[in-house]
């Protein structure tokens, strides 16, 4: 059987009370007579009627002596207990402020974590929304060899190439909507970019312009995606 806390203390108590008390019963407990106590009961032994009512008085005051000190160990023992009592009712209480802690920070940290997971939904279904409505705005790709087709290669920032034709009259803002469709891997959080050529430097910034306006008759050209955090 596995003993609890409270019973553990409260047998040790136990165990004091009954030391105590067989202290308290053994023979010559409270007796401080020495080699003369013969001498006394013997030169007494003759007094009659005062000798026995001096012993009767001797016997009175070691019973109230130890009816006294009875009433002391009871008293200490029930402090004891008390005090027992208190200390595992301190360590109650505060297990079950621990308890209540914990679960308030497990509920914290779960609405925590479904809020973060709705965000995150949300997010995705706005980007797919978003990446829908390009995909219906993208305009269709031209035949190759079409007079108007300008065939651009873009460099992803890991370093792959993604490669499509477009109409040299197609505006900037196409080729911007291109990107977005397709499943290009950035570094940073924030997914902001531009469309640049290194050298010499050129930035397609402004996505209302053609793509010829950028590259007047040109059939081939190649760009940059280019992260950037603002």
């Amino acid at each position: 059987m596995i003993l609890t806390e409270e019973d553990k203390v409260k047998n040790e108590v136990r165990r004091n009370m009954e030391n105590e008390r067989r202290r308290l019963e053994e023979p010559n407990y409270g007796y401080h007579g020495g080699d003369d106590d013969d001498n006394y009961f013997g030169s007494h032994q003759n007094f009659g009627t005062g000798t026995n009512q001096h012993y009767d008085s001797d016997l009175a005051l070691a019973e109230q002596q130890r009816l006294e000190e009875d009433r002391i160990l009871r008293q200490i023992q029930e402090e004891e207990f008390k005090e027992a009592e208190r200390k595992i009712r301190e360590k109650q209480q505060d297990q079950d402020k621990q308890a209540i802690l914990k679960k308030e920070k497990e509920a914290e940290e779960q609405k925590l974590r479904k809020q973060q997971e709705d965000e995150r939904r949300i997010r995705e279904e706005e980007k797919e929304q978003q990446r829908d409505i390009k995909i219906k705005r993208l305009p269709a790709e031209p035949a190759e060899g079409s007079p108007n087709a300008v065939n651009i290669v873009f460099r992803t920032p890991n370093g792959n190439n993604l490669e499509r034709r477009f109409n040299n009259t197609d505006k900037v803002q196409a080729l911007y909507d291109y990107i977005d469709t397709q499943d290009v891997t950035f570094d940073k959080a924030t997914i902001k970019y531009d469309l640049i050529q290194p050298r010499p430097f050129l930035c397609l910034e402004d996505q209302n312009k053609t793509i010829n306006d950028y590259f007047e008759g040109s059939t081939h050209e190649r760009v940059q995606i280019r992260e950037h955090s603002s």
